[in-house]
């Protein structure tokens, strides 16, 4: 065996201890949200069925201000704080900065079902991933959010992650800024309404009818239904009729569709439209 190899290894090998609760955190820049419904009805079970035996040690690491952030077992923390427990077995391991700890915190996370894709993409951003750091410049460019708690709140958010991405390797950004436009001047007040079908089907409108289909045709469109959901809806009951077509394919031809009818009703459609 390289005796340096494993020198190095025991030199970064984690600790066990008992870490008074106080000095224990949760930093933000990496860490999933825990105020939603999940999170809490998760803390209220082990708050209530609080067990020694059942509570496995917290992953932490020691910060420069002599505190210690939490990697893995915000919930635990956060239940047993609730209980006044005053200190907690804990795991330390040796990364001191964020982006390392956001880094582990991917790691120990990744596989578990209980981190959703927003938190995965918020520790990304913490971890510098290039891909998460692209889609933040562009969402902050263009004007949107990505919730970290996988809640649209405001009109300009959107869970549209994946897609955000392949419009961005695609390099069709500027055909979804529009889309983002147009989808949040037909709804100002509507919370949830920047989903992928209805930003795939007007960026696929952009980049296949150009000039043809402007931004103000499209929010007229788009204000023929009272929510983008109404469009979805639609799209199922055509796809369900024809059974060849692909519900994505569906939801772009009852768009385009309703397109080409306020056309008609402006006396400007087109043969070949």
């Amino acid at each position: 065996m390289d005796n340096t190899w494993r020198i190095t290894m025991e030199d970064n090998k984690p600790t066990m201890g008992w870490i008074d609760i106080d000095l224990l955190q949760i930093d933000t820049d990496y860490q999933r949200d825990s105020t939603g419904t999940r999170s809490k009805i998760l803390i209220e079970k082990i708050y209530k069925n609080f067990n020694w035996r059942d509570f496995t040690p917290i992953t932490v690491v020691k910060t420069e201000t002599g505190f210690y952030n939490i990697l893995d077992g915000q919930h635990r923390f956060l239940a047993a704080k609730k209980r006044k427990i005053k200190e907690l077995p804990c795991w330390i391991v040796g990364e001191n900065n964020t982006e390392d700890e956001a880094k582990t915190f991917l790691n120990i996370n990744r596989n578990r079902v209980a981190v959703n894709a927003y938190a995965i993409y918020k520790a990304k951003i913490a971890a510098k991933d290039e891909t998460a750091i692209k889609i933040q410049d562009y969402c902050n460019n263009a004007g949107v959010v990505i919730p970290f708690n996988g809640y649209c709140s405001k009109p300009n958010m959107t869970l549209a992650i994946t897609f955000i991405s392949e419009c961005l390797h695609k390099h069709n950004q500027a055909y979804l800024t529009e889309a983002i436009k147009c989808i949040v001047a037909a709804y100002p007040k509507k919370n949830g309404q920047l989903k992928r079908d209805i930003l795939y089907t007007i960026v696929k409108l952009k980049i296949e009818m150009g000039k043809k289909v402007n931004n103000d045709l499209i929010i007229n469109a788009l204000k023929e239904y009272q929510n983008v959901d109404a469009i979805t809806g639609k799209a199922r009951e055509l796809a369900a009729l024809d059974t060849s077509l692909k519900l994505q394919n569906a939801h772009y031809k009852v768009f385009f569709n309703k397109i080409k009818e306020i056309k008609k009703r402006m006396g400007g459609v087109e043969e070949n439209d």
